[in-house]
């Protein structure tokens, strides 16, 4: 596995509003992992839980910490050692570019046949991607995207819920659940059909 997995995200957040988000253990257990122990000054930073790839303990080993500038780790996944870089950048609006980055990953073959453990390596384009969401929902103050399940022995369905403040009227046509035809049209329809074919 040597493929680079590489990921940008645009916040609305100024990067010491998200440089803080990466790095405090109490924002990280928000947005990240269930589990989080992050002092860069002390030269700790892991995360952990059920929403973490092999998230049964903390497998990160903090390589640097440049306030606002950048954050680089490693991160043990299927017995592998990787790293990733997170470099928050200021953009031209007063937000924040993302540059997400971690190697050892693996190539598109090896994603589409995977062999051995799926709850590592293979699952770092999910998680990132999910990660990054909630990194800017959280930074920016809006509900986070639900945390994905990686456990091993996790479900073998994804379930969703999500409340909308809002009336059903409002919603409908979001709604993914198809509308109840109206009483009597399914009929007309059908003979129309009937009456067009004759």
């Amino acid at each position: 596995m040597g493929d680079v997995l590489r990921l940008p995200a645009r916040l609305s957040a100024p990067p010491p509003v998200v440089y803080r988000a990466l790095t405090d253990e109490a924002e990280l257990r928000v947005w990240l992992a269930e589990h989080a122990e992050a002092s860069p000054d002390e030269r700790r930073f892991a995360f952990w839980g059920p929403s973490t790839p092999q998230g049964d303990n903390g497998r990160q080993r903090l390589l640097a910490a440049e306030a606002d500038l950048r954050l680089s780790f490693t991160w043990t996944l299927d017995g592998v050692e990787t790293r990733v870089d997170v470099e928050p950048e200021p953009d031209e609006d007063g937000g924040t570019v993302v540059h997400l980055q971690q190697d050892g990953m693996p190539t598109l073959e090896e994603l589409i046949a995977p062999t051995g453990r799926r709850d590592g390596m293979h699952s770092m384009h999910t998680f990132w991607g999910l990660a990054l969401a909630n990194l800017a929902e959280h930074v920016e103050g809006r509900a986070l995207t639900p945390r994905a399940d990686f456990r091993p022995g996790r479900a073998p369905e994804i379930r969703v819920r999500i409340e909308i403040a809002a009336s059903p009227r409002r919603c409908s046509p979001l709604s993914p659940t198809p509308r109840r035809p109206r009483a009597g049209s399914a009929g007309r329809s059908r003979s129309t059909r009937a009456s067009a074919a004759r």
